[in-house]
């Protein structure tokens, strides 16, 4: 009996080695990075990592590591996500595929939403001027257009999310309300790619504020 303990702890202790140090490889349409598998393709996969199949040590046939100018182009995700990866909002059905924009596309989309709202601000706001309008115009020392401009620009960071949402969801198009009530809702104007963007911020500064003594 003794004997066989022995046996059986020489045997253990042999194989513990080879468990430790087996390896793991990504599955189709991923590839590795760091300790982790991430996406390759123009779609979003779940990236698990998995056995490696007997003497391979290489991740699965047709996937291939990122590039360096993909890793530097890769979006990061919003700020308010903790995720590793982007997250689509939860008003966006789970089958809605995913794709990978880059920083540049992001920043595109963002400016377009400024430049949308800014739009849409100059024509509600100043065509249809007030006597609130004309007398935030005199308080604020701008015209009423530059003032909406100076308003919509203050909407930057509900734009950015908006842009991650519309770069990173396929089906934007058959969601557009909703998506932009995600980023714009309690703001939004009665129509659509619009919002009250003297909301987005703290009110412009006046011109008959004191300015501060030159230090």
């Amino acid at each position: 009996m003794r004997y066989l303990k022995l046996t059986i702890l020489v045997l253990a202790y042999a194989l513990i080695p080879s468990l430790a140090f087996t390896q793991t490889c990504c599955p189709a349409g991923c590839a590795p990075e760091a300790n982790r598998c991430v996406t390759t393709g123009p779609l979003w996969a779940r990236c698990i990592p998995i056995a490696c199949a007997e003497g391979s040590r290489t991740p699965s046939a047709g996937s291939s590591g990122p590039t360096r100018e993909q890793r530097k182009s890769a979006v990061l995700p919003r700020p308010l996500r903790t995720a590793l990866t982007y997250v689509a909002p939860r008003q966006i059905p789970s089958h809605c595929p995913l794709t990978s924009p880059t920083q540049a596309q992001v920043d595109a989309a963002t400016d377009e939403c400024v430049n949308t709202l800014t739009r849409s601000a100059q024509f509600l706001d100043c065509f249809f001027e007030d006597d609130a309008g004309r007398g935030e115009d005199k308080r604020t020392g701008l015209s009423c257009p530059d003032r909406q401009a100076a308003l919509a620009k203050q909407c930057l960071k509900r734009c950015a999310n908006y842009a991650s949402d519309t770069t990173h969801l396929v089906c934007t198009g058959s969601y557009p309300n909703t998506i932009w009530h995600i980023s714009f809702g309690d703001i939004s104007g009665d129509t659509g790619n619009s919002a009250r963007v003297d909301l987005c911020g703290p009110p412009l500064r006046s011109i008959f504020a004191k300015k501060p003594p030159p230090g």
